[in-house]
């Protein structure tokens, strides 16, 4: 019996330091994530990250200023559907369906498109896929500029 009493203590000393270890981790988890959302949230390009489905995931406020778009008009959503199929754009189809699956990277892929909110806009979209989760993809716009009249 008092073996008996020694292992269940034994036990649950080991439990109690799991469920420690485990909140710890869990704590970490949520730093390491609220740090990534900061830096996302200052960097001064537009940033749009997309599931496997290509739904939004999350965007910074640089995208929603820049597209004069908002929080609530855009996460969850599929990109084609943006902006009333603003962004059913036949190059941006290439290079979530054919370029980038091809190539987990890709960098400088131009674009340029008439957005009837504001305007013609020439952008250069840098991509990436995450091998490790295979789920989510990264895109942010290194430029996004309104275009020359009569180019």
């Amino acid at each position: 019996m008092e073996e008996s009493t020694a292992t269940i203590r034994v036990l649950r000393g080991q439990l109690k330091l799991e469920s420690n270890e485990r909140k710890w981790a869990e704590r970490d988890i949520r730093a390491a994530l609220k740090y990534a959302e900061n830096i996302i949230a200052t960097v001064p390009l537009s940033l749009l990250v997309l599931n496997a489905g290509l739904r939004v995931i999350s965007a910074n406020s640089y995208f929603y200023d820049t597209f004069k778009v908002t929080p609530e008009e855009t996460v969850g959503q599929f990109i084609y559907n943006l902006g009333n199929r603003q962004w059913d754009i036949p190059r941006l189809r290439d290079l979530l369906e054919h370029i980038l699956p091809e190539h987990t990277t890709v960098e400088g892929f131009e674009m340029t498109h008439d957005f009837p909110s504001i305007g013609r806009r020439v952008m250069l979209l840098n991509a990436r896929r995450n091998r490790e989760l295979d789920q989510s993809r990264f895109y942010g716009y290194r430029r996004c500029n309104r275009a020359q009249e009569g180019t």
